[in-house]
């Protein structure tokens, strides 16, 4: 009598179970904060570490620009060299060269921008005129030629101070 009722007799699963008080729950959130801002962190580093290069790699970059250039002799826009030397160029085998400037003003006469570029130009910054992409637009005036963001950024942080107007770092091409 005894084999039937074993056999009658289901198995039941095991039950997990997890009890937690308020300090166990306090402790639980402390942990997967320490660990999202563990992850946060960590995730900025990586991300300024491939913006920026170590400066024991090889450089791809001219040396530092200076912060106010001379203004060009025939009050032209005169375009200066580009920035990249031939063996950077074929270190990195980019086809189009491309800088750092800041973007300073916009204007819908270019009448007005040449004015503007001369009054940069006459201030000390090396300050030079692109059209906008779509024909017909506005004509940009930008400020600098750097080859590397932490120095635009840094000629941004002085104009916003010096000058007290936000300008726009722009990635462009060095042949227009």
């Amino acid at each position: 009598m005894a084999g039937p009722k074993r056999a009658s007799r289901k198995k039941k699963p095991p039950v997990v179970r997890l009890e937690l008080g308020w300090g166990g729950i306090f402790s639980l959130v402390v942990v997967c904060f320490c660990i999202f801002l563990w992850m946060f962190l960590l995730g900025i580093w990586t991300g300024q570490t491939v913006l920026v290069p170590a400066e024991d790699k090889v450089s791809l970059s001219m040396p530092r620009l200076p912060d106010f250039s001379p203004a060009p002799a025939a009050g032209g826009n005169e375009e200066p060299a580009p920035i990249m030397t031939e063996a950077a160029k074929k270190a990195t085998g980019n086809e189009v060269e491309t800088f750092f400037s800041l973007q300073v003003a916009a204007y819908s006469q270019p009448a007005e921008a040449g004015v503007a570029a001369r009054e940069w130009r006459k201030k000390g910054y090396d300050a030079f005129l692109r059209e906008a992409d779509n024909p017909g637009e506005q004509v940009r005036l930008f400020v600098g030629r750097f080859a590397k963001l932490a120095d635009a950024s840094e000629l941004a942080a002085r104009l916003e101070r010096q000058e007290k107007i936000k300008p726009r770092i722009a990635l462009l091409p060095t042949e227009k």
